[in-house]
């Protein structure tokens, strides 16, 4: 938060982003696997008041209870100016806008209920890729609003060690919900918080209570269900399931019976092809925390070994060569215009959207139909041998 921003405005935010979500709502990508919420340093410790001692409210309300308040969760927060908290949140926007829709309105009233007090929040949405691509010029200017959403926790985490963000962690008093999402994710804590238990933004995407597939899913593969369906074809569980899938769509392809121009495209130019399989092939693309330790994906055999993987996919000529040139924009059509059949690396949102799309063209008179899978584990290091659960 700006330095003008007292306390009293960092408790209540606070409490507003951990109790739903501040960045709830983005159109046709679910939020978050992705996209986090950092808070702007604003005080001194000396600065920081602190909730009332205890989780347990005097009504006994349990937190999960649609009527619980921060009060009802033994959080004591300070009054405000006419009852009134004002936020300057920066958030990307994902093909659809939020603003004015029914979610992002009952998501305000519930926040105002939670905390006692009316929210008067400016709202600054820019197009998503755009929104990627000046993120580290708004971190390097220090001029971050009072919370917006991050793509590149590694930057966050850097400007926060300088003091241009709020170490969250300091603040675990004032969280009711998120040390859920933490307990329920791999790695827990380690996970999300940095070595020395710093936490420079919010992950989110980790809960799951309900085993929804592919909830908040980055990695979801998403397949044209029409043409499995009048092939006879069912999703594959296992990579040599997926590879023969490939193959016969390719046959197809090749004698005139199938309309397609690949079997496999990607969503846009902005996420990479092989993040689908980084997981299948026990990797990341990236540091990730692996149970045990910090390691760096590119670096280990799985990586090296999932590329080659996927350069012989493509020397059959199954990957749209334009994989990593065409936009979300461009995507969205090479979906719904039967370039391709088979998308291994979106958010799983992606899927509602493309089936939804205007431009969608009738397969066999049935509107084409989108279905997401979830990979899970590559044969490897003991690993069972499957892919992805329909």
């Amino acid at each position: 938060m700006k330095r003008k921003s007292i306390m009293k405005g960092m408790s209540l935010g606070l409490a507003a982003i951990m109790t739903a979500g501040l960045l709830a709502g983005c159109g046709s990508k679910e939020t978050s696997g992705g996209q986090d919420t950092p808070v702007q340093e604003e005080q001194t410790q000396e600065e920081q008041s602190q909730p009332a001692s205890g989780t347990e409210a005097a009504s006994g309300t349990d937190k999960n209870d649609p009527a619980a308040t921060a009060a009802s969760n033994g959080i004591t927060l300070p009054e405000l100016p006419d009852g009134v908290l004002k936020l300057e949140v920066s958030i990307a926007d994902y093909q659809q806008s939020s603003e004015g829709t029914m979610i992002q309105e009952e998501w305000q009233k519930r926040m105002e209920a939670y905390l006692g007090c009316k929210l008067d929040i400016t709202w600054t949405r820019t197009p998503a890729v755009d929104y990627a691509d000046n993120e580290l010029v708004v971190l390097q200017s220090g001029q971050v609003q009072d919370a917006a959403s991050v793509t590149k926790g590694a930057a966050v985490n850097e400007y926060g060690e300088d003091g241009t963000l709020l170490n969250l962690a300091d603040y675990m008093d004032y969280m009711r919900y998120y040390p859920d999402y933490m307990a329920e994710t791999a790695g827990g804590e380690d996970y999300a918080k940095n070595e020395d238990g710093s936490m420079y933004y919010f992950m989110d995407g980790f809960y799951n209570p309900d085993d929804i597939q592919g909830a908040q899913s980055f990695t979801a593969f998403a397949y044209r269900f029409d043409l499995l369906r009048d092939n006879g074809w069912e999703p594959p569980t296992t990579l040599d399931e997926f590879t023969q899938l490939c193959a016969d769509m390719q046959a197809k392809i090749d004698d005139g019976s199938l309309d397609l121009d690949y079997v496999i495209i990607n969503n846009t130019k902005d996420y990479s092809l092989y993040r689908g399989f980084v997981g299948i092939f026990h990797t990341w693309d990236c540091l990730y925390y692996n149970g045990e330790e910090w390691v760096f994906g590119p670096l280990e055999d799985n990586f090296r070994e999932m590329l080659k993987y996927l350069n012989g996919l493509y020397e059959a000529g199954y990957i749209d060569p334009e994989f990593a040139t065409a936009d979300f924009n461009q995507g969205q059509t090479k979906a719904t215009t039967n370039v391709g059949a088979v998308c291994p690396t979106l958010w799983a949102g992606s899927v509602a959207s493309w089936n939804s799309a205007k431009v969608m063209k009738i397969w066999n008179g049935d509107s084409l139909s989108f279905r997401k899978t979830i990979p899970t584990e590559h044969p490897g290091n003991g690993a069972p041998d499957s892919l992805p659960n329909p």
